[in-house]
This record gives structure tokens, C-alpha cells and sequence, in this order.
């Protein structure tokens, strides 16, 4: 269910060989935003990468860590104002 979900809500470039004014800029503005995105991905997995690693804990630890993590990256973010 999740994903299907997921997939209705994906967002893709037009493709057709010849593109009007407006969809090119549409692709641009994708293009965009999708360079911030993984950008703000590798400045996470940079500063967190301890999430990168297997995590051997149990279910309560993990949410307790998530919670942390959660918690920093919101002052973080309200700190540098982003």
C-alpha cells in the first residue's frame, strides 16, 4: 500500500523529443530541486554517519536514538536558520 502510494506521488521530467517553453522550464525547476535534495542528503550522511552503519540495537533503543537525532537536527536547523 505504502508503495503504491509512493509511486503515484513521484514527480518525473518530460521526455518527449521536442519540448515546449514551458515544460522545459518544469524540467529545470525538477532539475533543481532535486539537486538541493540530494545535496541536503550528503551534508546529512556527512554529518550522520553513524546512520550509515548496521544498527544492532532493539526496537526501544532505536526509537530513543531516533528521538536524539531528530531533536538535533531541529536545533540545527533552527540555529542556522535554514
Amino acid at each position: 500500500m505504502l508503495m503504491l502510494l509512493i509511486s503515484t506521488l513521484v514527480v518525473k521530467p518530460y521526455t518527449n523529443a521536442v519540448l515546449t517553453a514551458k515544460q522545459r522550464y518544469f524540467n529545470y525547476r525538477l532539475s533543481s530541486a532535486r539537486m538541493v535534495t540530494e545535496g541536503a542528503y550528503g551534508q546529512l550522511e556527512g554529518r550522520w554517519s553513524v546512520l550509515l552503519r548496521r544498527n544492532e540495537s532493539g526496537p526501544h533503543e532505536v526509537k530513543t536514538s531516533w528521538y536524539y537525532i531528530i531533536s538535533a537536527l531541529k536545533k540545527e536547523i533552527q540555529f542556522t536558520g535554514i
